[in-house]
């Protein structure tokens, strides 16, 4: 896997400090988070006790964009441009989770899809180390027709994946 060299710019980031302050759900129930959680696990498994960083592996799945432990791999199709940054949907401030995703996260990715694509777009996040690992993609497209496959593959540690559209 090699690095694209694209900066930290644009990428919300967040102190460990302000990360500790944090709660996990300032709302009652949603669809996803239950006042019942287990919140001790995400502690046990977060950015503040393990590592966040992790070798690129044998990803056993061939895609456009392929995010393994730190590093990327890119060999998006004709119509799909890449940048750094992010669509700005997500804030660390919103959650402790969240909080962890920005905590733990290195480089975010923005793609443009400006043709419409034959093919699907396939995206992979993979983590096969004992770390917490962040991936962060934001897809933009508009009056194009853009199939989007994604595989979120984790063997061990923690990951996180935020995908913006």
């Amino acid at each position: 896997m090699r690095s694209n060299g694209l900066s930290k710019e644009h990428v919300h980031s967040i102190t460990r400090e302000a990360l500790e302050t944090l709660t996990y759900q300032k709302y009652g129930d949603s669809p996803t988070i239950k006042s019942y959680t287990n919140w001790k696990l995400f502690e046990e498994n977060s950015p503040l006790r393990l590592s966040t960083e992790a070798e690129a592996r044998d990803v056993p799945i061939e895609g456009h964009v392929v995010l393994s432990g730190s590093e990327a791999e890119f060999n998006l199709p004709a119509g799909v441009e890449l940048s750094e940054g992010t669509l700005g949907l997500s804030q660390p401030e919103e959650s402790r989770i969240l909080g962890f995703h920005f905590y733990a996260l290195k480089k975010a990715y923005r793609l443009k899809i400006t043709q419409d694509l034959v093919e699907p777009l396939v995206i992979v996040s993979h983590l096969s180390g004992g770390a917490f690992i962040s991936h962060h993609i934001s897809i933009e497209a508009e009056n194009v027709s853009a199939p989007v496959i994604i595989y979120d593959m984790a063997e061990k540690g923690a990951k996180s994946l935020v995908v913006e559209l």
